[in-house]
């Protein structure tokens, strides 16, 4: 549903920006379109987490890396939020599997997660 994609955006926008409230807002409301989509998924999910609730930010990243489970986005998000959880095992597995993907971006900040964990 491409409502719903556009409201996921709209949620990452918002998250970005620093305005959790709404980003989390948007998020519901694509989630609600498209609970089955794993880029809304994520996109709920990250909303989630900074509007400050990590564990419910954690079960919906969950979902969304079963769906899409070679999305190296979706999995640094998961991967974030393991290590907030203190699951730090499953982190670094996480982190680890990003790493192995040369395409993916957040490089920098993967590796200094790891090597925080």
């Amino acid at each position: 549903n491409r409502d719903a994609i556009l409201l996921a955006q709209l949620a990452q926008a918002y998250a970005g920006a620093g305005d959790a409230a709404t980003a989390r807002a948007y998020g519901h409301a694509a989630y609600a379109l498209a609970p089955g989509s794993a880029y809304v998924a994520d996109a709920y999910g990250w909303a989630v987490y900074q509007a400050g609730d990590s564990g419910a930010a954690l079960q919906l990243a969950t979902k969304a890396a079963a769906i899409a489970p070679a999305n190296t986005t979706i999995r640094w998000h998961l991967a974030q939020l393991l290590a907030e959880e203190k699951r730090t095992g499953a982190a670094k597995a996480a982190i680890e599997t990003v790493l192995r993907d040369p395409a993916f971006t957040d490089r920098a900040a993967a590796t200094a997660l790891l090597k925080a964990l």
